[in-house]
């Protein structure tokens, strides 16, 4: 079968632009399917609990400013947090607002959570998707253009990661509590984390740290953080 063949006459498929995806799940043990979750190495995402991908993406190329680009030394940053949707409504907002932060002598921002999240009115600190920028702030290319312009005006960029807890639908949470599996059988979760904070991840365990050391690279390889 051509990949490019439309599974319907009347889909969409083959045609440049975003489609949202996520898994459904069936179990021998279980009668009913496992609810839908997102793709948890998906790069891109709809709202909440979808996967997306663009067909027809293209890379984003850097200026020529990044070849050189170099972060300060530790003893001279200038650090300035903000949360880009309160800050400046969206990446575009705040690449606007780039020179302004310059001109205070600000030469560091750190960009608080960026994954996605299980609903819209989120501040990132129950994230269901780690390898990419939530859909309400904007796409790969958005955050990309955002970093290269704040290396230009001398500016650095850190993003607050959230590692240690994750919302419920989180998919190595969500798929083993349904399937009824007791925490100390996840192999991703653990029992470390307050309810009110999410549910917790588990370092102890070697897949855990290998998930994140990907996330990690994934983000400094993909978006130039730092």
């Amino acid at each position: 079968m051509n990949p490019l063949d439309k599974p319907k006459k009347y889909s969409a498929w083959g045609t440049p632009g975003k489609y949202v995806y996520r898994y459904y799940l069936e179990s021998p043990g279980r009668q009913d399917s496992i609810d839908w979750i997102i793709d948890p190495f998906a790069r891109e995402f709809g709202v909440g609990k979808f996967s997306a991908f663009t067909l027809g993406y293209e890379p984003y190329v850097w200026s020529k400013n990044e070849t050189v680009w170099k972060t300060s030394s530790l003893n001279e940053i200038i650090l300035y947090e903000l949360m880009i949707n309160e800050f400046a409504d969206d990446i575009d907002g705040t690449i606007d607002q780039l020179g302004y932060l310059a001109d205070m002598g600000i030469n560091c921002i750190e960009l608080m959570p960026l994954s996605d999240v299980e609903t819209r009115l989120d501040w990132g600190y129950r994230p269901i998707g780690y390898f990419g920028v939530a859909e309400r702030f904007g796409n790969r290319k958005d955050l990309r253009q955002l970093i290269d312009a704040a290396h230009c005006e001398e500016i650095a960029v850190v993003v607050d990661s959230v590692y240690g807890h994750t919302s419920g639908l989180f998919p190595y949470y969500y798929v083993y509590n349904q399937l009824g599996w007791p925490i100390d059988r996840n192999p991703f979760m653990g029992p470390f984390a307050e309810d009110e904070y999410g549910k917790s991840t588990d370092f102890n365990y070697k897949f855990t740290r290998d998930f994140f050391l990907t996330v990690n690279n994934h983000w400094l390889d993909t978006y130039h953080i730092i």
